[in-house]
Order: C-alpha cells, then sequence, then structure tokens
C-alpha cells in the first residue's frame, strides 16, 4: 500500500519524468540498487536510472578527478564524504551529507566449497572463527582497504578478532588473503572460487548467501551516507531518488535486506539538506 500511494504521489507532483537521474554507490549495495530501488523507482517516476557501484574510495577519486558526475553519491563510509566537501584542490563538491544507515561485517561463505563441513562446524559453534579462518588451503576474499572502506574495516575486524580469540596469527593470516575488487567479490564467492570472504550483512542477505555473524564487538561495519552533488544536472530527479531511499518505499528494500537506519544525521549545510530530503 505504501509504495503504490508513494507511486502515485510522486507520479503526480514530480517534475522529473523523462528525465535521468546518475548514482554513483559503494559496491556493497549493487544488488539492492541495480535489481530492486533503481528498477522500482523507475517505474515510480517515469524516468531513468543510471547507476554505478564500486569501492566508495575509488568513487571519491573519480568524482574529486572529474572523471564521473553523478547527481547522488552514496558511500559506505561517510569520512571520505569529507573529501568532498573539503577537496585538496578546487572548490568543494558538496556542501552536506547524510549518514543514514549501518551494515555489520560478516563471514560470507561458498555452498560451493570444499571446506563446507568445516563451515558448518563453525556455524555450529564446534569451531571459532579464528580457527576456521586458518584452516590451511582455505580460500579467502577481502578488498582493498585503498579504495573501499570494506576493506579497510576488514582489517580493523580480523585485529578485534585475533585479540577476542587470543590469536594474533589471524592478523597475518588475513593480510595474506588475496585482495579483490568490491564488485567482483561476491560473484567469486558464489561461483566457488573462493570459500568465504568478508562482506556486509547487507551483502549476503541481498543475494542470499549464506554468513557466520562475528562475536558482539568485532564487527566494524558499514556507515552509508548520501548526498547529492553541488553540480547534479538533475538535482530534482536527485531529491526523489533521495527520498525514495530515506523514507519512501526503498528503505523497506533496504531493510529487507538488513540494513538498519537511523535517524539521518547530517553534517554540513543543514538547510541544503532538509531542501532534498525533506526534514
Amino acid at each position: 500500500m505504501l509504495t503504490s500511494l508513494f507511486t502515485l504521489l510522486l507520479a503526480a507532483t514530480s517534475p522529473i519524468a523523462g528525465t535521468s537521474v546518475d548514482v554513483a554507490y559503494a559496491g556493497s549495495l549493487v544488488t539492492a540498487m541495480e535489481r530492486s530501488i533503481g528498477p522500482q523507482f523507475m517505474h515510480s517516476c517515469s524516468c531513468t536510472y543510471n547507476g554505478e557501484g564500486r569501492g566508495s574510495g575509488a568513487l571519491v577519486r573519480l568524482i574529486a578527478a572529474g572523471l564521473r558526475h553523478p547527481d547522488i553519491f552514496i558511500s559506505a563510509d561517510p569520512a571520505l564524504m569529507e573529501q568532498l566537501m573539503h577537496p585538496a584542490s578546487g572548490p568543494p563538491l558538496i556542501t552536506w551529507y547524510a549518514s543514514f544507515a549501518t551494515s555489520p561485517i560478516v563471514i560470507g561463505y561458498s555452498r560451493k566449497s570444499a571446506f563446507a563441513s568445516t563451515i558448518e562446524r563453525a556455524a555450529h559453534g564446534q569451531l571459532s572463527l579464528a580457527a576456521l579462518l586458518e584452516t590451511p588451503h582455505l580460500r579467502i576474499g577481502r578488498t582493498d582497504p585503498q579504495v573501499d572502506p570494506k576493506g579497510a574495516r576488514t582489517l580493523v575486524t580480523t585485529g578485534r578478532l585475533s585479540r577476542y580469540f587470543h590469536d594474533p596469527a589471524l592478523v597475518d593470516t588475513i593480510r595474506s588473503a588475496p585482495i579483490f575488487p568490491e564488485e567482483d567479490l561476491l560473484v567469486r564467492l558464489e561461483s566457488g572460487d573462493l570459500d568465504v570472504a568478508f562482506l556486509y550483512s547487507v551483502e549476503s542477505r541481498s543475494r542470499n548467501v549464506p554468513a557466520l555473524e562475528l562475536p558482539a564487538g568485532t564487527s566494524d561495519g558499514a556507515l552509508y551516507a548520501v548526498t547529492v552533488l553541488d553540480h547534479a544536472a538533475n538535482k530534482a530527479g536527485a531529491a526523489a531518488l533521495v527520498q525514495y531511499i530515506l523514507s519512501g518505499p526503498g528503505k523497506s528494500t533496504l531493510q529487507h535486506a538488513e540494513l538498519t537506519f537511523f535517524p539521518s544525521h547530517v553534517t554540513g549545510d543543514r538547510r541544503a539538506a532538509r531542501d532534498v530530503i525533506g526534514r
């Protein structure tokens, strides 16, 4: 019912029909954005949605270099927004951003793994996560901490797990694991190229990938933030999509994918943010 009402309201009051909205977003949201939110939003607004998902750090560099010109940017780390608000050179590219949701790191695993019985033992508490990750020849996937917040958070999480299990060797085990682009990690896990991978829960839930939760206090998860670029070509369309995600049907879609929402926290120009997010 909510979706129908929102769709009718948007179609009746929005001037964005026939326009195009361009979104750059954290790669961990690719399934939810491309399979659900993007198509649903296009149907509701009679407009075009264009999305690109990859590591948030990589997107910031592309935007700052003038190689990408999205209307909206969604990062898995609000700290990266500061690089657009206070660039090393040139004028600011954004004047505000709003943090709005979290997703913890989990250890996703492949249904095709040759270590299925070992993983099941860990899932049932018969084997520690540290022992699982240190299993000889287990293929572990992670992302690059230099371009993806999840890669950096994986290392923080590993340090916490190492202390939790009193196992210093765990840090070296994870640091020696190969690095993959965020947009490739899930595909490799699903295909069986990897046995386990460090994911956000929103990724595992969106793709129905089984995952092991981490002990309380050890997971350093994503903190999602959204902004509209100062020179966005379609500010009206951008505002409509931001509202669709923060308070419209897109919110329930992301909540179903295990994103935990909280009241949006605005950094920067609050008046400009209110003009977009509607509060």
